[in-house]
């Protein structure tokens, strides 16, 4: 599988470190790993949102954790659509 241009392995490594680095609360990771206007929905699309700042926040107020998605999309090397 290829998504905007990296192999399955390169994107299944971005995710883990997405992840690991929203586990571990690590901002500055993640905006360096998040595309600035990411896309993101969860619950089967009854929660979707727009922009990496929008959603950190969204997700810090809920006290949501960050769930592995059912596809991501990359634009540069950064995870720029999620849907879970």
């Amino acid at each position: 599988m290829k998504l905007a241009g990296k192999t399955h392995s390169q994107t299944d490594e971005i995710l883990r470190s997405v992840l690991d680095a929203a586990a571990e609360r690590n901002r500055e990771q993640l905006k360096f790993l998040l595309h600035p206007y990411w896309h993101w929905s969860a619950e089967g699309g009854a929660v979707s949102l727009r922009g990496r700042t929008n959603v950190l926040r969204w997700l810090a107020e809920h006290q949501t954790p960050l769930a592995s998605p059912e596809r991501v999309e990359l634009r540069g090397g950064q995870i720029y659509r999620w849907i879970g």
